[in-house]
């Protein structure tokens, strides 16, 4: 009998931790939303990169075609901690600042804090300039989050610009961003639930 409900509390733990795992949304992501770098002021004043406009954005479920919702207003907004310039290649290393998606009616979709975010040039081709990113943050609130997750990636971070050479970030640029934002599963929580199970151990071994 004990063996029996042993393997039916793994099996509930397992089941929980798979559900915390798992996010339904596949990607939040939106194209060509107005960007620009400051190479002063920010959090730590040597920087700001803010990605701020109104687009459409794509959410992507598992299993289903992805929604467009119109009118997005789309704001990220990180400070520059860090050069990481080398060689002639523009790069950076960003922390802190704020995401934030809203719907056409002004209703928070996604709202999040900035862990970090590496930006570096990957292409110069004479008038544009590309930069990639990819960065960590920290989910908080919107109509989204139960679908989405606790925490995100930001990837394929597109940023093209003009001008078209730089060798560092101490100048300022204004382009284009394209930008996704996806789910990534929480540690924590499947580490939580795996002590849980371990407790339930010890305390079944005690009896």
């Amino acid at each position: 009998m004990k063996k029996c409900q042993m393997i039916f509390a793994l099996a509930v733990v397992v089941a929980l931790a798979s559900g915390a795992a798992a996010t339904p949304i596949l990607y939040v992501s939106s194209t060509t939303v107005p960007s620009n770098f400051g190479p002063v002021g920010g959090t730590f004043g040597i920087g700001v990169l803010t990605l701020n406009g109104v687009r459409p954005v794509v959410v992507c479920y598992v299993g289903q075609e992805p929604i467009v919702h119109e009118g997005v207003s789309f704001f990220l907004q990180t400070s520059l901690i860090e050069h990481t310039s080398a060689n002639g290649v523009a790069g950076g290393r960003f922390e802190g600042g704020s995401i934030v998606l809203k719907d056409s009616q002004d209703n928070d979709l996604l709202v999040g804090s900035v862990n970090n975010i590496y930006l570096q040039e990957v292409a110069d081709g004479g008038t544009f300039t590309t930069l990639a990113a990819v960065g960590y943050f920290t989910v908080e609130s919107g109509s989204l989050v139960a679908d989405f997750g606790p925490l995100g990636s930001v990837v394929d971070l597109i940023f093209e610009f003009d001008p078209g050479a730089i060798d560092n970030l101490l100048q300022p640029f204004v382009g284009f961003s394209d930008v996704t934002l996806s789910p990534i599963p929480e540690p924590v929580t499947t580490a939580i639930l795996g002590l849980g199970l371990l407790g339930l151990v010890a305390r079944r071994r005690r009896k």
